[in-house]
């Protein structure tokens, strides 16, 4: 079942100190509002190394990726049954 789906960027908080990592990040956030489902955020970390103009194309990259990533887990799961 598919949901109009909507992505938004909800917020950038820059240099941010990442758990586990020694260095900063910065931590771009992204609202997913989708018709038929409880709305969510998304936290994508980006490191602070890349340019100002670049986060946030990085972080979008990274994000598609992961739903990518989700929606093909999902497409085999449903393959098994």
């Amino acid at each position: 079942m598919q949901f109009p789906t909507a992505i938004t960027q909800a917020g950038i908080l820059r240099d941010q100190e990442r758990p586990g990592f020694t260095e900063t990040y910065h931590r771009v956030v992204f609202a997913i509002d989708h018709d038929g489902l409880d709305d969510m955020e998304v936290a994508v970390w980006v490191h602070a190394a890349y340019p100002e103009d670049q986060f946030v194309p990085v972080a979008r990259a990274i994000l598609a990726g992961r739903l990518a990533s989700m929606g093909s887990s999902q497409n085999v799961s449903q393959n098994v049954r």
